[in-house]
């Protein structure tokens, strides 16, 4: 499998953010928050008809949203987020917290070009790492 990085910055994530990346279909997103860990973000991942998956970090309470039947999925993280990592396929993504402590796996399907967003209430550096996994 071939492995392209296609972002590798520090953002600062004040207002809505917005990751536009070429091959929106097939990646591997990568965020590292300080060792304190970031207490409030939400990312979303949208298609020309709304947002297909939303991911919403408050404290230690996640809620992930999905377009669809049956919604919602919750977890609960054992303290601040510091690593967020987002494998993303053609019809399916995969969210590992924490190194795992907390993970989700959705199906979803798009209309058109996806891009994803980053927003968050707290001003703080945020490495930011993406790669095209074609």
């Amino acid at each position: 499998m071939h492995h392209d990085k296609v972002l590798d910055d520090v953002i600062t994530v004040s207002k809505p953010q917005s990751l536009t990346l070429s091959d929106s279909q097939h990646l591997d997103l990568q965020f590292k928050f300080s060792a304190d860990g970031i207490d409030q973000l939400t990312w979303q991942m949208t298609d020309q008809d709304g947002y297909l998956i939303q991911l919403i970090i408050n404290q230690q309470n996640v809620t992930l949203i999905r377009r669809g039947a049956d919604p919602k999925r919750y977890a609960q993280l054992a303290g601040p987020l510091t690593e967020l990592r987002i494998l993303v396929d053609t019809s399916s993504v995969e969210i590992f917290l924490n190194q795992g402590w907390a993970s989700f796996t959705e199906r979803y399907y798009a209309n058109g070009k996806v891009t994803h967003q980053l927003q968050s209430s707290q001003k703080q550096p945020i490495k930011v790492i993406a790669y095209s996994l074609g």
